[in-house]
């Protein structure tokens, strides 16, 4: 008779975790790019974005935000702590909503159209965000419960 112990469950588990984790990490490398590419676009393009969302605040807030962008973006390429940067970027999409319906009455129709357009754009990227920090915290909370309830079963 063998008597050999494996934790089949745990490897199992283990898996399924990591899978999850590895497709929750291609989502935040690819909200990280965004970031940084929509970030770039605000620092170097100032007026050329600012016209494109038909929002009338100037060169060196639109400037602001693209550092805040980029830096939001390296954040989650580099930071141990991913959630807690996918949420500070949720809260500063909700601004950038606020602050372009804020500015959605100005302009002729086509402005407010580019406006709204935008605004559509920003609540898809939240949702992306909302979407990669749910993935993360389930692929955490499985991986905290398959260490927790991972046995070793007695073949023999």
């Amino acid at each position: 008779m063998n008597s050999r112990h494996e934790p089949i469950e745990h490897d199992q588990t283990a898996s399924a975790t990591s899978e999850r984790r590895e497709e929750a990490d291609r989502l935040l490398n690819g909200i990280a790019w965004a970031s940084i590419v929509i970030g770039a676009a605000e620092l170097v393009l100032p007026r050329r974005t600012r016209n494109t969302v038909s929002v009338g605040i100037g060169g060196v807030w639109m400037r602001l935000r693209g550092l805040r962008s980029i830096a939001g973006g390296i954040a989650l390429l580099v930071a141990d702590d991913k959630e807690r940067w996918l949420n500070r970027r949720s809260i500063a999409n909700a601004l950038d909503c606020v602050t372009l319906a804020w500015h959605h009455h100005d302009g002729d129709a086509d402005d407010r159209k580019r406006n709204g357009v935008a605004i559509g754009a920003i609540g898809l990227l939240t949702a992306v965000d909302m979407t990669a920090a749910r993935k993360m915290e389930l692929a955490s909370r499985r991986a905290d419960a398959g260490a927790s309830s991972a046995q070793p079963v007695n073949r023999g």
